[in-house]
Protein backbone atom coordinates (compact mmCIF):
# COMPACT_ATOMS: atom_id res chain seq x y z
CA UNK A 1 0.00 0.00 0.00
CA UNK A 2 1.35 3.46 -0.87
CA UNK A 3 2.00 6.07 2.03
CA UNK A 4 -0.35 9.29 2.18
CA UNK A 5 3.01 10.79 2.56
CA UNK A 6 4.98 9.34 0.09
CA UNK A 7 7.22 12.35 -1.81
CA UNK A 8 6.01 14.82 1.10
CA UNK A 9 8.97 15.39 3.30
CA UNK A 10 8.99 18.41 5.79
CA UNK A 11 10.61 21.54 4.63
CA UNK A 12 13.99 22.10 5.93
CA UNK A 13 14.54 24.16 8.54
CA UNK A 14 15.54 27.84 8.08
CA UNK A 15 14.54 27.23 4.34
CA UNK A 16 10.59 28.03 4.73
CA UNK A 17 8.38 30.56 3.12
CA UNK A 18 4.64 31.35 4.16
CA UNK A 19 4.25 31.48 0.14
CA UNK A 20 6.15 28.76 -0.96
CA UNK A 21 3.96 26.62 1.32
CA UNK A 22 0.66 28.31 0.58
CA UNK A 23 1.46 27.37 -3.03
CA UNK A 24 2.28 23.76 -1.81
CA UNK A 25 -1.45 23.85 -0.69
CA UNK A 26 -3.30 25.05 -3.32
CA UNK A 27 -1.55 22.95 -5.77
CA UNK A 28 -2.31 19.79 -3.47
CA UNK A 29 -5.76 21.20 -3.70
CA UNK A 30 -6.13 21.03 -7.27
CA UNK A 31 -9.14 21.13 -8.61
CA UNK A 32 -11.19 20.12 -6.15
CA UNK A 33 -14.79 20.09 -6.30
CA UNK A 34 -16.65 22.63 -4.43
CA UNK A 35 -16.00 26.78 -2.74
CA UNK A 36 -13.67 26.91 -0.50
CA UNK A 37 -11.54 29.99 1.17
CA UNK A 38 -8.20 29.99 2.72
CA UNK A 39 -7.95 29.78 6.48
CA UNK A 40 -4.88 30.62 8.26
CA UNK A 41 -4.73 30.37 11.43
CA UNK A 42 -1.82 31.18 13.87
CA UNK A 43 -1.91 28.99 17.01
CA UNK A 44 -0.30 29.37 20.76
CA UNK A 45 -0.13 25.75 22.20
CA UNK A 46 0.77 23.81 25.48
CA UNK A 47 2.86 20.86 25.37
CA UNK A 48 0.22 17.90 24.71
CA UNK A 49 -2.64 20.14 23.22
CA UNK A 50 -4.30 18.00 20.20
CA UNK A 51 -7.24 18.00 18.43
CA UNK A 52 -9.32 15.42 17.28
CA UNK A 53 -8.90 12.75 14.76
CA UNK A 54 -10.11 14.52 11.56
CA UNK A 55 -10.74 14.08 7.85
CA UNK A 56 -11.40 16.47 5.22
CA UNK A 57 -11.75 16.93 1.43
CA UNK A 58 -8.97 19.79 1.18
CA UNK A 59 -5.22 19.41 2.27
CA UNK A 60 -4.29 20.68 5.53
CA UNK A 61 -0.91 22.76 6.17
CA UNK A 62 1.12 22.70 9.96
CA UNK A 63 3.94 25.35 10.01
CA UNK A 64 5.98 25.11 13.12
CA UNK A 65 7.18 28.98 14.51
CA UNK A 66 8.18 27.90 17.98
CA UNK A 67 8.70 24.41 19.86
CA UNK A 68 7.69 20.96 17.95
CA UNK A 69 4.68 19.23 16.63
CA UNK A 70 4.24 15.50 16.25
CA UNK A 71 1.75 15.24 12.78
CA UNK A 72 -0.13 11.80 12.61
CA UNK A 73 -0.92 11.52 8.89
CA UNK A 74 -2.62 8.00 7.55
CA UNK A 75 -0.52 5.56 9.45
CA UNK A 76 2.56 8.35 9.76
CA UNK A 77 4.17 10.39 12.07
CA UNK A 78 5.81 12.99 11.52
CA UNK A 79 8.19 15.17 13.81
CA UNK A 80 8.19 19.16 12.99
CA UNK A 81 10.50 21.65 15.01
CA UNK A 82 10.58 25.23 14.38
CA UNK A 83 10.74 26.21 10.70
CA UNK A 84 9.37 23.00 9.60
CA UNK A 85 6.48 22.01 7.72
CA UNK A 86 3.83 19.58 6.31
CA UNK A 87 0.91 19.27 4.08
CA UNK A 88 -1.37 16.55 5.20
CA UNK A 89 -3.40 15.17 1.99
CA UNK A 90 -6.97 15.62 1.36
CA UNK A 91 -9.10 12.94 2.36
CA UNK A 92 -6.32 11.49 4.59
CA UNK A 93 -7.41 10.91 8.53
CA UNK A 94 -5.21 13.14 10.46
CA UNK A 95 -4.06 15.40 13.59
CA UNK A 96 -1.41 16.99 15.35
CA UNK A 97 -0.12 17.11 19.09
CA UNK A 98 2.23 19.67 20.81
CA UNK A 99 4.87 18.54 22.06
CA UNK A 100 6.21 21.72 23.84
CA UNK A 101 4.54 24.81 23.85
CA UNK A 102 4.76 27.10 21.10
CA UNK A 103 3.64 28.31 18.26
CA UNK A 104 2.27 26.64 14.99
CA UNK A 105 0.56 28.01 11.72
CA UNK A 106 -2.44 25.97 10.58
CA UNK A 107 -3.84 26.46 6.64
CA UNK A 108 -6.32 24.69 5.30
CA UNK A 109 -9.12 25.43 2.36
CA UNK A 110 -12.99 25.84 4.00
CA UNK A 111 -16.25 26.41 3.65
CA UNK A 112 -17.14 28.52 6.63
CA UNK A 113 -14.07 30.94 8.03
CA UNK A 114 -15.72 31.05 11.73
CA UNK A 115 -16.66 27.25 11.81
CA UNK A 116 -13.16 26.39 11.30
CA UNK A 117 -11.80 29.11 13.77
CA UNK A 118 -14.69 28.06 15.98
CA UNK A 119 -13.66 24.18 15.71
CA UNK A 120 -9.85 24.57 16.42
CA UNK A 121 -10.37 26.72 19.71
CA UNK A 122 -12.87 24.19 20.87
CA UNK A 123 -10.50 21.98 20.22
CA UNK A 124 -7.24 23.19 21.94
CA UNK A 125 -7.51 20.79 24.91
CA UNK A 126 -4.63 19.07 26.17
CA UNK A 127 -4.59 15.51 24.79
CA UNK A 128 -6.78 12.78 27.01
CA UNK A 129 -5.39 9.83 28.50
CA UNK A 130 -6.71 6.65 27.14
CA UNK A 131 -10.34 5.84 28.19
CA UNK A 132 -11.19 9.23 29.19
CA UNK A 133 -13.99 11.61 28.41
CA UNK A 134 -13.86 12.90 25.00
CA UNK A 135 -14.37 17.00 24.62
CA UNK A 136 -16.37 17.84 27.45
CA UNK A 137 -19.35 19.09 24.48
CA UNK A 138 -18.31 16.91 21.32
CA UNK A 139 -22.00 17.97 19.72
CA UNK A 140 -20.19 21.47 19.68
CA UNK A 141 -17.37 20.27 18.13
CA UNK A 142 -19.06 18.17 15.34
CA UNK A 143 -21.01 21.23 14.72
CA UNK A 144 -18.61 23.60 13.93
CA UNK A 145 -16.18 20.50 12.35
CA UNK A 146 -19.35 20.25 9.72
CA UNK A 147 -19.71 24.04 9.04
CA UNK A 148 -16.44 23.58 7.86
CA UNK A 149 -16.55 19.92 6.04
CA UNK A 150 -14.60 18.43 8.65
CA UNK A 151 -15.53 14.92 9.79
CA UNK A 152 -14.18 14.14 13.76
CA UNK A 153 -13.33 10.35 13.23
CA UNK A 154 -12.23 10.32 16.71
CA UNK A 155 -11.46 11.87 20.07
CA UNK A 156 -8.25 13.88 20.62
CA UNK A 157 -5.52 11.38 21.37
CA UNK A 158 -6.99 9.14 18.88
CA UNK A 159 -4.39 8.59 15.87
CA UNK A 160 -5.14 7.30 12.01
CA UNK A 161 -4.33 4.24 11.02
CA UNK A 162 -2.81 3.19 7.81
CA UNK A 163 -6.21 1.52 6.95
CA UNK A 164 -8.20 4.27 7.77
CA UNK A 165 -6.15 5.61 4.52
CA UNK A 166 -6.71 3.85 1.80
Amino acid sequence: MRSPLEGVTPSPTGQWRLRALLEELSAARGKLAGRATLALLERTTRRGEMPPLHVHREPEAVHVLEGSVLVFVGGACTRLVAGQSLVAPAGVPHTHRAESSGRYVIASFVRSLSGYEGFVRATALPARAHGEEPHDDERVVATLAAESGIAVLGPPGALPVADLAA
